[in-house]
């Protein structure tokens, strides 16, 4: 939610004082209406949660890269570019068992979209899966699948090469 309503706090914003309490302010002013006005808690104090994140900054910092260059670097160079989905379709925001889902795009055309990789500079997908559902609660599980679909996902990937 935060991430669609542009209240999300992103890990650069630790780097940045004024820009993550000018972040963590926005986020927590709708944040503790629901705290305290919904659910009867006491609201979140700005300062506490952002001395908390600045404590890290530091930490962080030679950890922080630019994903999207450095994967578009080694495209360029030719090299081999391993990318995980590890819950996939099943568990997609856009395309899974809803509301039985992640919170992201875990499949092939989602690599794109999480990694920054543009579709020209994209590497074929090879895939090596199961069609198995989310494991969730036996009363919170979704419909089963008609044995004709389950066929049809255990069908080898066509290779493009």
């Amino acid at each position: 939610m935060d991430k669609v309503a542009r209240l999300g706090i992103r890990v650069q914003d630790v780097f940045d004082e004024s820009i993550l309490r000018q972040k963590v302010e926005g986020s927590l002013r709708q944040k503790n209406e629901l705290l305290v006005k919904v659910y009867n808690r006491r609201d979140i104090v700005v300062d506490e949660i952002v001395d908390y994140f600045l404590a890290f900054a530091e930490r962080l910092r030679p950890l922080v890269i630019d994903s999207t260059l450095v994967l578009n670097n080694a495209l360029d160079e030719g090299k081999v570019v391993l990318m995980e989905g590890g819950q996939a379709t099943f568990l997609d925001v856009d395309h899974g068992t809803y509301p039985f889902v992640t919170s992201s795009n875990p499949t092939a055309g989602g690599a794109s979209v999480g990694s920054g990789i543009g579709p020209p500079g994209s590497p074929a997908p090879s895939a090596s899966s199961r069609p198995t559902p989310p494991v969730l609660a036996p009363d919170r599980s979704p419909p089963n699948c008609s044995t004709r679909w389950a066929c049809t996902c255990r069908r080898p990937v066509a290779s493009s090469a």
